[in-house]
């Protein structure tokens, strides 16, 4: 199957995903109105971030995002490691 239809399947889009991914390297800060991942240049944007801490994979505190046991569990399954 393709990316976007497994996706789809788990109610994710692309940059939810990438989002999910940057958070599985270190927590990902606030900087403006935008997310980033420490020592990276690249913006993930705030709706990504909210729609999956709202469905528990990340859990926002003050200006950080960290990773939650859900969202671990998520990307295990995503990309097909135990």
């Amino acid at each position: 199957m393709k990316i976007k239809t497994i996706l789809r399947h788990r109610g994710l889009t692309l940059p939810q995903y990438a989002a999910l991914r940057s958070a599985r390297r270190g927590p990902l800060h606030r900087v403006a109105a935008t997310w980033r991942e420490r020592g990276s240049r690249d913006a993930i944007r705030t709706p990504a971030i909210e729609a999956i801490a709202a469905k528990g994979l990340l859990e926002i505190q003050e200006r950080t995002a960290v990773l939650t046991d859900a969202g671990a569990r998520m990307l295990r399954e995503l990309e097909g490691r135990r």
